[in-house]
């Protein structure tokens, strides 16, 4: 498996895909190879394939959060943005601490122009997991969107607290602080 992620992180996928492949069949009852086995072939451009081995991921394990984003991908790949949502949604039904699948979610809904839905799964994600930058972040921007810049700002600063570095973030709570008018503020005077 190991040597399957080093292969992959060279892109050389047919390596990589021989490595995953050969963990699966030594790990039969082990979910995460396959899942690799998936993200690989799409990886190598392979979607189709992809497509098949994620099917065959919900068949065997029906009820894994794995599988579910692993579908999700498939069907946001395709441009099937609601049944990604969808996809991600069942994710948490699986494992509601599944913040990946909650991150997912919340963007294929803002893609969605679903800001309503987006905005509850950030809440909801920042409710089990406080320090979870990117749903600060993420909620920042859709409050800014949504024209809320108290809700923006609260969140912007928050994604900033947790990692002065997230350049979108300050760049866009400069925005939020402009817009109420601390212009100041905004240029860190």
């Amino acid at each position: 498996y190991v040597r399957g992620i080093k292969a992959a992180i060279e892109e050389r996928h047919e390596r990589a895909l021989a490595a995953f492949r050969q963990a699966a069949e030594l790990a039969p009852n082990e979910i995460e190879p396959r899942v690799a086995i998936v993200d690989e072939l799409l990886a190598a451009g392979r979607a189709r394939e992809a497509r098949a081995e994620a099917q065959a991921l919900l068949v065997r394990w029906p009820d894994d959060a794995l599988a579910w984003r692993s579908w999700g991908r498939i069907e946001e790949l395709a441009g099937n943005l609601l049944n990604a949502a969808r996809a991600y949604e069942r994710a948490l039904l699986s494992d509601a601490g599944d913040e990946q699948a909650y991150l997912l979610a919340a963007h294929a809904r803002s893609d969605l122009g679903e800001a309503r839905a987006a905005i509850k799964l950030y809440q909801r994600l920042i409710a089990r997991f406080p320090n979870a930058q990117q749903a600060h972040a993420g909620l920042g921007e859709l409050f800014w969107q949504e024209r809320q810049f108290a809700p923006a700002r609260a969140a912007l600063e928050r994604a900033v607290s947790l990692d002065p570095d997230h350049i979108e973030a300050r760049e866009r709570l400069a925005d939020v602080l402009r817009a109420q008018g601390e212009l100041s503020l905004a240029v860190g005077e």
